[in-house]
């Protein structure tokens, strides 16, 4: 009767300690799982901020350029009168190829929904 006792006694200790390690092992294997996980959530949350901060960044060089081609074509019309009427072929055409660069930036404001800024907004 002793020998089974201790036998059993053994038997439901190994168990336990077999069961314990177990769980053990689960735990952590899952914790290393949450962990690439959330790594990898991370990653895709910076790469989209990068996006974001790209795209901002290219409307910001497309409203600089907008600004630089609008403000030169005014000098050209307050040197030469509206619509450089008075100005010679080249000018004409500095003028006709900034107002439709200006156009399609514009335009490219619109379909992408940022808001042109305020002067442009009368020319759409």
């Amino acid at each position: 009767m002793q020998f089974w006792t201790k036998f059993l006694g053994v038997c439901v200790a190994l168990i336990t300690v077999i069961g314990a390690l177990w769980c053990v092992q689960t735990y952590f294997a899952k914790y290393e799982d949450l962990k690439n996980l959330q790594l990898i959530v991370e990653e895709k949350a910076f790469a989209k901020d990068l996006v974001s901060i790209e795209q901002r960044l290219q409307a910001l060089q497309d409203k600089l350029r907008l600004d630089s081609l609008q403000e030169r074509n005014w000098k050209l019309e307050d040197r030469y009168g509206k619509n450089v009427e008075k100005a010679d072929e080249l000018v004409k055409e500095e003028y006709r190829k900034n107002d439709f660069e200006i156009r399609l930036l514009i335009e490219k404001f619109y379909n992408k929904n940022i808001t042109a800024p305020h002067i442009y907004q009368k020319m759409k």
